[in-house]
């Protein structure tokens, strides 16, 4: 059955108006509910965030799940839900210590790969669809890791870590 849903806005973005949307199979991420679907107001397949949908209609008009649609497939290589056309290597140098045990005590992502530096850190290697995914499980490390690829990566992380520092340089509340 087709729906037609306007959704809210993800970080301050104008909402979506009301869309054709295909839903296709639903997945559960870590703490929501997605569904893949074609999306009329994007003419694409897109994944959408189920606590974003405002409301939506019934519409008498049905569809296909595309011949050979394989969302599992699709999501293999995302480190969450966000898939890309092409994998991208995503390379993390881990500080020793309790960064590094936790890094490797874990298994990340299936396409991860770890390699023990000198001095007693680690490297993490993940090929992903999105690595701008990443970005928040980047950043909750800290001082602890360095992104080394890909550089526009790189850039993002260290431009917010001076975006940090000044908010830090102010008194509290200015």
């Amino acid at each position: 059955m087709l729906a037609s849903a306007p959704l809210s806005p993800p970080r301050g973005r104008r909402a979506t108006p009301p869309a054709a949307r295909s839903p296709w199979p639903a997945l559960c991420g870590r703490f929501s509910t997605y569904v893949i679907g074609y999306a009329s107001w994007f003419d694409a397949v897109r994944t959408f965030k189920v606590e974003r949908i405002l409301d939506a209609e019934l519409l008498e008009e049905g569809f296909d799940v595309p011949e050979g649609f394989d969302g599992p497939g699709l999501l293999a290589g995302a480190w969450g839900v966000w898939w890309g056309e092409e994998a991208q290597e995503v390379v993390l140098r881990f500080a020793p210590g309790v960064a590094t045990r936790r890094v490797k005590e874990t298994v990340w992502h299936a396409s991860q790969e770890l390699d023990e530096l000198p001095g007693g850190g680690c490297e993490l290697r993940v090929s992903v669809g999105e690595p701008l995914e990443m970005v928040h499980w980047i950043r909750g490390w800290g001082p602890l890791v360095e992104v080394v690829a890909p550089q526009w990566l790189r850039e993002q992380i260290a431009r917010e870590a001076g975006e940090v520092v000044g908010v830090y340089a102010k008194e509290p509340g200015r």
